[in-house]
């Protein structure tokens, strides 16, 4: 999720696009509130959610090839590792502060009858507040994710970056991949399969996708696909990847929830590997792919959409009374998207570098 650069291939930037789409259909929920008023709506709301879950492999994955491309290149190790360290964190650091000062919503009838200062307070207050509980309740659950949890991206993605370099600078690539699928398969049993035989609990409290348990393995796969001089998959191969990974992640899922009584709604499952990795593999097989479009340009907005849309939910999803509850469900995510690029456009206007 960065900028759009020259040496970008555009459909990496098209699917980015489509990825941070897919992001915000999972943190807008289309049809869940009605999934228990007809089945319809259980299905479209379970299969949209679970269709989307390509998105942050990809981006991971994304970040590990150009983090490789660069170093291919021959940029130095140390400095390349330092400015991405740097401009992640301080992203992380901004937006988590924005998180815990910004009101989430604006009660515009509240505010008519008790007043604008009275109101404002409280809308201020009730942000800090709720960051300092979460610091108090698990203080490195906190430091992985901040004030908001999809936030979990930009330290995920940053430890992620130093393991990688660290066995690159000692020159033992060969156990990137290995040390990486270590930390996925201990993230996968203390999350999705923690209620199977082989589940295991971790003894601080924090969420184990958090961390670099599950981002490694994709920045990993990113990094070595980089060291390739041609698509390790045609376009037909990928696609085929792609359809053959949904369907055993919905087997997966399905035998979890039915089995172990696991959550239908989950952040990675095994197979969500070859899902994010497929769509992954495709954009390369296909670098010209929609690139007479906007979507190029759309996809070097999806870091600032991505940390700034949270701030938009609750504010775009006020206005649901005046739809439709269906047509809602439908629009409720491009609404979002579209109000967030816009104010990732607004903010670089104004010289915010933080997006």
């Amino acid at each position: 999720m960065r900028r759009m650069r020259d040496t970008r291939i555009a459909s990496i930037e098209v699917f980015r696009a489509i990825a941070i789409l897919a992001v915000i259909c999972i943190h807008t929920r289309p049809f869940f509130a009605l999934r228990n008023d007809a089945e319809i709506y259980r299905f479209l709301a379970l299969r949209i959610d679970h269709l989307a879950r390509f998105a942050v492999p990809f981006f991971f994955i994304t970040a590990g090839y150009f983090f490789g491309k660069k170093l291919n290149r021959g940029a130095p190790l140390g400095s390349t590792l330092t400015a991405d360290l740097k401009k992640l964190g301080l992203i992380f650091i901004t937006w988590s502060l924005m998180y815990a000062v910004v009101p989430r919503w604006i009660p515009v009838h509240a505010i008519r009858s008790r007043g604008w200062d009275f109101e404002f307070a409280g809308l201020v207050n009730a942000p800090l507040q709720a960051a300092i509980r979460k610091f108090q309740a698990a203080p490195l659950n906190f430091l992985l994710e901040g004030t908001w949890g999809p936030l979990w991206f930009l330290p995920a993605l940053m430890l992620a970056l130093i393991i990688v370099s660290i066995l690159v600078f000692l020159k033992k690539e060969k156990l990137i991949v290995p040390l990486a699928s270590v930390l996925f398969v201990i993230g996968l049993l203390t999350k999705a399969y923690v209620a199977t035989p082989l589940g295991m609990s971790i003894p601080v409290r924090m969420n184990p996708r958090n961390g670099p348990f599950i981002a490694t393995l994709f920045v990993a796969l990113g990094w070595r696909f980089s060291k390739q001089t041609a698509p390790p998959l045609g376009k037909w191969a990928a696609t085929t990847m792609i359809v053959g990974a949904i369907v055993l992640q919905e087997a997966e899922i399905y035998l979890l929830a039915s089995y172990y009584r696991a959550s239908p709604v989950f952040d990675c499952v095994l197979a969500t590997l070859p899902f994010g990795v497929g769509v992954f593999l495709l954009a390369l097989a296909e670098p010209r792919f929609a690139a007479n479009t906007p979507l190029p340009m759309i996809g070097g907005l999806t870091l600032g959409i991505y940390v700034s849309h949270g701030l938009l939910l609750r504010f775009v999803g006020s206005h649901a009374g005046y739809f439709n509850p269906i047509v809602w469900h439908c629009v409720f995510p491009l609404l979002v998207f579209s109000a967030a690029a816009l104010c990732v456009l607004v903010l670089r206007k104004c010289r915010f570098k933080y997006v």
